[in-house]
């Protein structure tokens, strides 16, 4: 089960705080946040995800349905977005090198890097249009900086996109639990969609490159990179 996942069930079992200021229930819930990198035990009535006061009890407050775990989970994919975007800079600019020089994956990578951190301002925006904060997380280093075949780049960007679509749907099914549809709506049209549709496109890539044998490998990635300079995302 994806590292994610874990929050829905706790959710569930919780049942914890609504913003319209009924009691919180007093309970210490495990909660592994969205990137799956750490783990860390909260007490819910006395931290509440470090909720902004202004949040639930401001006059001048604007946020309706927007549960704490929502907002939290949401701070936590854009650092997971921006991480897949600095990931998706480590490809680019390995084929961007002499000893590489092909300018149509570099140019296919730095656009999926310039689309995750889109999609990190897109979730910003909406973060705080629904009342919340913006909590900006660490971003982790690539833990790879070269690739010995192109094709092992493109397999490594559709390892990027399961993980990061894996958390969106994670995040969605909370919406869910929180009965809250706007959030709902957002997640399925302004990501899930993209997803969907750039995971299809570079299994296609895979399995074009695929089709070379090993001894051609060096002609069919040359071939290949001519066809991602006329790429648009």
């Amino acid at each position: 089960m994806h590292k994610a996942a874990k929050l829905l069930n706790l959710l569930a079992i919780a049942g914890i705080c609504t913003s319209g200021g009924q009691e919180d229930k007093i309970s210490t819930v495990q909660y592994t946040n969205l990137t799956g990198s750490q783990g860390y035990n909260i007490d819910v009535k006395a931290s509440l995800l470090d909720v902004d006061p202004l949040d639930c009890n401001s006059d001048v407050n604007i946020r309706q349905n927007f549960h704490p775990f929502l907002e939290s989970g949401l701070n936590d994919l854009i650092s997971r977005c921006l991480t897949t975007s600095y990931q998706y800079l480590t490809m680019a600019y390995h084929f961007d090198r002499a000893d590489q020089a092909y300018a149509g994956f570099r140019k296919f990578f730095k656009l999926a890097s310039d689309q995750e951190q889109e999609n990190a301002k897109q979730l910003m925006t909406y973060i705080h249009k629904r009342g919340g904060s913006v909590k900006l997380g660490d971003i982790t280093a690539s833990k790879k900086n070269s690739w010995s075949e192109a094709l092992d780049a493109m397999e490594g960007s559709l390892e990027l996109e399961r993980g990061l679509t894996e958390d969106i749907i994670a995040l969605h099914s909370l919406g869910k639990v929180q009965m809250d549809p706007h959030v709902t709506h957002f997640l399925e049209n302004g990501m899930l969609e993209q997803k969907v549709h750039l995971i299809k496109k570079i299994a296609d890539y895979i399995q074009q490159l695929r089709t070379f044998k090993i001894g051609q490998r060096g002609l069919g990635n040359f071939i290949f990179d001519r066809t991602l300079q006329d790429l648009h995302l």
